[in-house]
């Protein structure tokens, strides 16, 4: 199910030009290593279309098989988020930065 997701919601992501995909896989408890390198790949492709992907609220048995495949250091911790409210206050402040960098018209 976890890969119908991702196909799913990163063609979504770039339809709307959305500059980040969170997925919340605080449901999820178990994670196979298939699905896993499907999530490396499709973070790939999505880096490559300008879509940062967060992984929020991985559970310890997820976040093991995600460190034993070395994807955390890719992700870096910026971009692996405890629950979903940090990762909307990441985004908030990521947004805000970001406007408050863009010059000023006139």
């Amino acid at each position: 199910m976890s890969s119908r997701i991702g196909f799913v919601a990163a063609p979504l992501a770039l339809a709307l030009s959305l500059p980040v995909l969170a997925l919340d896989l605080s449901g999820v408890t178990d994670i196979e290593y298939s699905a896993l390198q499907m999530l490396i790949e499709s973070e790939q492709r999505a880096a490559e279309a300008g879509i940062e992907r967060w992984l929020v609220g991985l559970n310890p048995g997820v976040l093991e098989v995600v460190r034993h495949a070395g994807f955390d250091q890719r992700l870096g911790r910026e971009r692996m988020l405890f629950d979903a409210h940090k990762a909307i206050e990441r985004y908030q402040e990521q947004k805000t930065d970001g406007a408050a960098a863009l010059p000023e018209a006139g």
